[in-house]
């Protein structure tokens, strides 16, 4: 079993990547505990009462401060790419790097957002919707959606994902993504989002692999 500490962006966010952390890391077992951005600011602000000093720090920084503080050893630190998915990979991994030898960090990145690695499987929608009269409509490649955001017929991911749950008449919220994600294939969403989920699931398998113990010298 190992303990994550998850730093998530939205409030739909936790139980849909804690699911895909979990099948993920299959047979490995997880445990995964919340934390939001607010929280990380209570450690900043105690920072800067107790020495006078005001770093200009992200908030990648501050939960690599409450990792140190509370003894965190796995930290995983999710953000949507919106439509900068190298530049934002690279700059959280950058930024969990140097404490690998003590605190093991995951950079979660969705190209270009969760939404668009939850409308990567069919037959997840097909499972959860059985007795739905539609098959959906998915976007062939969910990870080159983007679009406007304040145009509902635009393929900005969450407008696509809108219309996608609207076949079935519904809307989306924490049990519905979950849901989608408890019904999704991994394999399937490596193939569909082969960047930024095949990725995602590359990270994961040397993430849980710092957890075991070393291999005994024969000498």
């Amino acid at each position: 079993m190992i303990d994550v500490v998850l730093c998530y962006e939205g409030v739909t966010d936790f139980e849909p990547l804690c699911i895909l952390m979990k099948k993920a890391a299959d047979p490995i077992e997880l445990s995964v505990t919340p934390k939001t951005r607010g929280e990380l600011k209570k450690d900043i602000w105690l920072l800067k009462k107790r020495t006078g000093i005001h770093p200009r720090i992200t908030s990648v920084d501050r939960f690599v401060m409450a990792a140190v503080k509370y003894g965190y050893t796995h930290i995983a630190y999710h953000m949507d790419a919106d439509h900068d998915y190298q530049a934002r990979y690279k700059d959280i991994a950058d930024r969990l790097a140097p404490l690998q030898d003590k605190i093991h960090g995951l950079a979660v990145v969705p190209k270009e957002m969760i939404e668009s690695w939850l409308m990567a499987d069919t037959q997840a929608f097909a499972a959860l919707y059985k007795k739905a009269p539609v098959r959906p409509e998915l976007p062939k490649a969910p990870e080159n959606l983007w679009g406007e955001e304040k145009n509902p017929d635009s393929n900005f991911p969450k407008n696509v994902m809108k219309r996608v749950l609207k076949q079935y008449h519904a809307e989306p919220n924490r049990q519905v993504f979950a849901d989608i994600a408890g019904f999704s294939d991994i394999s399937t969403l490596r193939a569909q989002c082969p960047l930024s989920f095949e990725r995602f699931y590359q990270d994961m398998q040397m993430f849980i692999r710092t957890n075991e113990p070393e291999e005994e010298s024969s000498i």
